[in-house]
C-alpha cells in the first residue's frame, strides 16, 4: 500500500534488463495530429503524419543524432520518446519498461531518468526565476532534497561543471549571454543525474564558436557521467562531430541509419547524398570544384504524404517502382541501413548481401533492391562499396 503523499513508482525495469539492453527501444512508432472539423460536433477529417512507423534502439552511453529538414518529424519523435506526446501506435521502452501508456503519476519518477535541453536558451528560462530556482527546483521537487543549503550546494556544484561562476546563482536569465542560458539548461538537466539526454537543436540559436564550446561541454559530460544522447540538429556537421550513429529522416520516415563516419564516407540514400553536398568545406578551392545537389520542388504536405517511397517527388533517381512501393530498411552490413529502390554507391556484392532489416516499416515492401542496380548508370553518388 502506498503511503498517502508519495511519489508513485517509476515502472521496475524488465527481468533480465543489463548493461546489455539498449537505453531507448522505438518500435514501430506513429504520431499523427488529428485534423477535425465541424461546428457542432468534431470529426476528424484528416490527420498529420508527423512520425509514421520508426523503429530504432539506443545503446546506453551512445550518442544517436537525428538530422532531416524542418517538419520532417524528428522533434516531434524526440519528445514522444520523452512522452511529453502521446504515441499514436507504437511501443516506447526505456530501460527495459514499457513506457508507451503509463499514466503522469507512474511517469513522473521517470523524470528523474530522462531530461531534456531544449533549442531556445531565451525561451526555455523562466524570466522571473533566479537561477538557484531553476536548477534547483527539480532537486526539490523529484530529488528528494529539502534543505536550502543542501540544494544551494548542489546548484553551486552543478554551475560548475557546466563552466558557469558559482557565484552567480542568484542572476535572472537576462543577466547572462546566450552560451551562459544554454549552459544553465545543461545544468538543470544534469540536475537529477538522468541516464538520457533529449538535445532537441541546443546549438541552432547560438554563435558558431559558442557552439563549439557547448559541443566540447556536451562530450565532456557523456565521458564523465556516462550520459546517453539523443541529438536533434540540422547541422550535419555538427551531428557528425558528436554522434556515434545518425538516422536520416524526411517526412515521418527514416530514410537511412548507418554509423557517423559510414554515413559521411559513403552515404546510400539519395536523400543523405544531397544532404552531405550542403555542408560546406573550409577550403575554398575545395568548395568551388565541389557539385552541390539541388532538390528541386517543395516538401510535400504530411497531411496527405506521397504513396511509395516519401523521397520519390524530389528524387533524381526517381522511377515508376517508387511510386508505388515503399522502399524496405535494408541491412547493407556494419549497421548501415537505408531505404531505397535505387541506392548510391553500393557494389553488386553488397546488394546480393543486403537483407530486410528488422526496423523496416510494416507498410513497405519485401523485396530489397535487385544486385542489378549497382550497373545502373547515374549522374550522382561516391564510388560504390567495398
Amino acid at each position: 500500500m502506498s503511503t498517502p503523499g508519495a511519489t508513485p513508482a517509476a515502472p521496475a525495469p524488465a527481468a533480465g534488463s543489463d548493461d546489455q539492453t539498449p537505453l531507448v527501444q522505438v518500435d514501430h512508432v506513429k504520431q499523427y495530429f488529428p485534423i477535425k472539423d465541424g461546428l457542432l460536433i468534431d470529426r476528424e477529417v484528416a490527420a498529420v503524419h508527423a512520425v509514421d512507423d520508426v523503429t530504432f534502439s539506443i545503446g546506453r552511453g551512445e550518442t544517436f543524432g537525428l538530422v532531416g529538414e524542418s517538419g520532417c518529424g524528428k522533434s516531434t519523435l524526440s519528445r514522444s520518446i520523452m512522452r511529453l506526446l502521446d504515441p499514436t501506435s507504437g511501443t516506447i521502452r526505456f530501460d527495459g519498461a514499457d513506457i508507451t501508456h503509463i499514466k503522469q503519476k507512474a511517469l513522473r519518477p521517470l523524470r528523474r531518468d530522462m531530461q531534456m535541453i531544449f533549442q531556445d536558451p531565451y525561451a526555455s528560462l523562466n524570466p522571473r526565476k533566479r537561477v538557484i530556482q531553476i536548477v534547483g527546483d527539480p532537486i526539490k521537487i523529484l530529488g528528494g532534497v529539502r534543505g536550502g543549503k543542501a540544494v544551494k550546494a548542489r546548484v553551486q556544484e552543478l554551475l560548475a561543471t557546466v563552466g558557469l561562476n558559482p557565484e552567480h546563482i542568484n542572476r535572472y536569465p537576462h543577466e547572462f549571454s546566450g552560451g551562459q542560458r544554454q549552459r544553465i539548461g545543461v545544468a538543470r538537466a544534469l540536475a537529477l543525474e538522468p541516464k538520457l539526454i533529449v538535445a532537441d537543436e541546443p546549438v541552432s540559436a547560438l554563435d558558431v564558436s559558442v557552439q563549439a564550446q557547448i559541443i566540447n561541454l556536451l562530450d565532456d559530460l557523456q565521458e564523465k557521467f556516462g550520459l546517453t544522447y539523443i541529438f536533434v540538429a540540422h547541422d550535419l556537421g555538427v551531428v557528425r562531430h558528436v554522434s556515434d550513429r545518425v538516422a536520416v529522416m524526411y517526412l515521418g520516415k527514416i530514410m537511412e541509419v548507418s554509423p557517423a563516419d559510414e554515413l559521411y564516407a559513403r552515404p546510400i540514400h539519395p536523400y543523405t547524398v544531397a544532404l552531405l553536398s550542403a555542408i560546406p568545406i573550409p577550403d575554398p578551392h575545395t568548395q568551388a570544384a565541389r557539385e552541390r545537389i539541388v532538390l528541386t520542388g517543395d516538401v510535400p504536405s504530411p497531411i496527405d504524404p506521397p504513396k511509395g517511397c516519401r523521397f520519390h517527388p524530389r528524387c533524381p533517381r526517381a522511377t515508376d517502382v517508387c511510386g508505388q512501393v515503399e522502399p524496405p530498411l535494408v541491412d547493407y552490413g556494419s549497421g548501415h541501413l537505408a531505404a531505397c529502390h535505387h541506392p548510391v554507391g553500393v557494389s553488386a556484392e553488397a546488394l546480393a548481401a543486403g537483407t530486410i532489416a528488422p526496423e523496416s516499416p510494416a507498410s513497405a515492401g519485401t523485396a530489397p533492391p535487385d544486385a542489378r542496380e549497382a550497373g545502373r548508370s547515374w549522374d550522382d553518388g561516391p564510388a560504390p562499396l567495398v
